[in-house]
C-alpha cells in the first residue's frame, strides 16, 4: 500500500492504492481520527486561526517566492530602463517616435504569442529550466540592447533593436508563465497575496527602472551602461533559481487535459469578464504612460513635474498592490467588492484630467487610478482560478500551466492594444475623454465576448435537438 502525497500545502489529502476493502478501513480510521481530533478544545482553538503565508509554509517555499517576486522586479527593471534614452538615441541616428515605439513595444507581441504556447507545453519543457535559462536569456538580450548606441545606421539600429526586443518578450514569457504556475502550485491558499507581491514588484521594477537608466546614460553617455548594469541584476540573481526551485516529474495525465482547461476556460463566459476586465485595466496602464506627458506638458509640469507624477503612479501602484493582495485573501465577497470597485474607478478617475483643475487634483486623480488599477488588477487572477476550479484549490499543475499562459496572453495584448486605441482617440478628444473611452472600449469587448458565449450555449442545445430529428 502505497501514499502519495505531491500536492504542496495539502498533506493532509492522500491517494491510497489498494484493495476496496482497505480503502474502506482506512476511510473508516481516518474518520475516527478526524472526531477525536475535533473533540480536542486545543485543535477547535488552532482551526480558528486564518492561515497566514509565513506561518504555515516551509523555508523552501518562502525561498521560491522570495526568487520569484525578485525575478519579477528584474523583468520590469530591464525592460523599463531603456525607455528614458531609446527614443532620443534613435532620433540622432535619423529615424522618428513611431519606430521607436514600435521597437519598445513589440516585446509585448511576442510576449503574447509565447505565453500562450509555454502555458501549453511548459511541462514537457520544465518550470525550472523555462524560468532560470528563461531569465539567463532574458538578461543577454537585455544587455545586448545597449549596443544599439554604437550603431549608426538608422534602419540598422530598427532592425537590431526590433530582433533583441521581440526576444526578449519570448524569454520573458518563458519565466513569467512558468513562475507564476508554480507559486500556484506552491501556494494554491494564497494567490492573492502571491499576485499582489507579483505587482507590488513590477510596480517598483517599472518606476525604478527609468530612473535607473536616465541617470546612468545621462552619467556615461552611452546605452551600454544603463543595460549592462539592469541586465546584470538580472542575470546575477538567476542564480539563486538553481537553489530554490525543484524540477517536478512530469504527470502524462496532466499533459494530456491541458486542452480540455483551455476549452473550459474559453467557454466560460465568467472567466471571459474577469479576463476580458484585467487585460483592459493593464492595458489602461499604458495608456496613462503614453498619454500623460502630452497633457501634463499643456499644463505647465516640467521634466521633473512628469516626472514625479509618475512616480506617485508607480509607488501607488506598488504599495496598493500588496495591501489589495492581502486583504482580498482573506473574505471572497471582499475581494468580488474590490474588483468592482477598480473595474468602475479605471475609467472613473481619469475623467479628473480635465482642462481646468489644479495641481492638487492632478495628482489626487493619478493616484486614485493607481489605486483602482491595482484593486482591479490583483483579485482578477485569484477570481479566475476560483471560477476554474469551482472554488477548489487549484491542484491540478496543468489547470494553473493553462491559465497562466493564457493570462499572460490577454494581458500582452492589452498591454498593446489598448493604448494604441488611447492614442489613436487622443488625436482628436480631450485626454480624459480618449482615456476613459479606450478603458470603455475594453469592457464594451469583454462584454460582447461573453455575452456570444452566452448565446452559443443556449442555442446549441436547440441547434442539436434539430440535427438529430433530421
Amino acid at each position: 500500500m502505497m501514499t502519495r502525497d505531491d500536492t504542496p500545502l495539502l498533506s493532509g489529502t492522500h491517494v491510497f492504492d489498494g484493495s476496496r476493502d482497505e480503502n474502506k478501513y482506512l476511510d473508516v480510521k481516518e474518520k475516527s481520527l478526524t472526531v477525536s481530533e475535533d473533540s480536542d478544545p486545543a485543535n477547535h482553538l488552532n482551526s480558528r486561526h486564518t492561515k497566514s503565508i509565513w506561518r504555515d509554509t516551509s523555508a523552501r517555499q518562502k525561498a521560491v517566492l522570495i526568487y520569484i517576486t525578485v525575478v519579477n522586479f528584474t523583468s520590469f527593471l530591464c525592460t523599463s530602463a531603456a525607455s528614458p534614452f531609446f527614443a532620443r538615441v534613435a532620433i540622432t541616428k535619423g529615424s522618428n517616435i513611431v519606430f521607436s515605439t514600435i521597437v519598445l513595444q513589440i516585446n509585448m507581441i511576442t510576449l503574447a504569442i509565447a505565453s500562450f504556447i509555454f502555458g501549453k507545453y511548459q511541462f514537457k519543457i520544465g518550470c525550472k529550466t523555462l524560468v532560470v535559462f528563461g531569465q539567463i536569456a532574458f538578461a543577454i538580450t537585455q544587455i545586448s540592447f545597449g549596443s544599439i548606441g554604437y550603431i549608426d545606421d538608422k534602419w540598422t539600429v530598427v532592425i537590431v533593436g526590433t530582433s533583441l526586443r521581440a526576444l526578449s518578450g519570448i524569454f520573458q514569457a518563458a519565466f513569467y508563465v512558468a513562475g507564476l504556475t508554480i507559486v500556484c502550485q506552491e501556494f494554491p491558499d494564497f494567490i492573492s497575496i502571491v499576485y499582489g507581491l507579483f505587482e507590488a514588484a513590477y510596480g517598483a521594477g517599472a518606476f525604478v527602472g527609468p530612473y535607473l537608466g536616465g541617470l546612468l546614460y545621462d552619467w556615461s553617455g552611452n546605452t551600454l551602461v544603463p543595460m549592462a548594469v539592469a541586465g546584470g541584476v538580472a542575470l546575477m540573481s538567476s542564480t539563486l533559481g538553481f537553489v530554490t526551485l525543484k524540477s517536478p516529474s512530469n504527470d502524462t495525465n496532466q499533459l494530456e487535459t491541458d486542452n480540455s482547461y483551455l476549452s473550459r476556460i474559453l467557454s466560460e463566459p465568467r472567466a471571459i469578464l474577469i479576463i476580458g476586465a484585467a487585460g483592459t485595466v493593464a492595458g489602461s496602464f499604458f495608456v496613462c504612460d503614453a498619454t500623460i506627458t502630452i497633457y501634463l506638458k499643456e499644463k505647465g509640469f516640467s521634466a521633473t513635474g512628469v516626472g514625479q507624477l509618475l512616480f506617485v503612479v508607480g509607488v501607488g501602484y506598488t504599495v496598493v498592490a500588496a495591501i489589495v493582495g492581502y486583504v482580498t485573501s482573506q473574505r471572497k465577497w471582499l475581494r468580488r467588492l474590490v474588483f468592482v470597485f477598480g473595474l468602475v474607478g479605471s475609467f472613473s478617475f481619469p475623467l479628473l484630467f480635465t482642462p481646468l483643475q489644479t495641481d492638487f487634483w492632478v495628482y489626487a486623480a493619478a493616484f486614485g487610478y493607481a489605486v483602482s488599477i491595482s484593486s482591479a488588477f490583483i483579485p482578477a487572477f485569484d477570481e479566475l482560478i476560483s471560477v476554474i476550479s469551482k472554488d477548489e484549490s487549484p491542484k491540478d499543475a496543468s489547470m494553473t500551466g493553462a491559465l497562466s499562459g493564457l493570462w499572460s496572453t490577454v494581458i500582452a495584448l492589452g498591454d498593446f492594444i489598448i493604448p494604441l486605441i488611447g492614442s489613436a482617440l487622443e488625436t482628436t478628444l480631450q485626454l480624459y475623454i480618449s482615456f476613459s473611452a479606450s478603458v470603455l472600449i475594453g469592457y464594451g469587448a469583454t462584454l460582447v465576448t461573453a455575452a456570444l458565449i452566452c448565446l452559443y450555449w443556449f442555442c446549441a442545445p436547440f441547434a442539436s435537438t434539430r440535427y438529430l430529428r433530421n
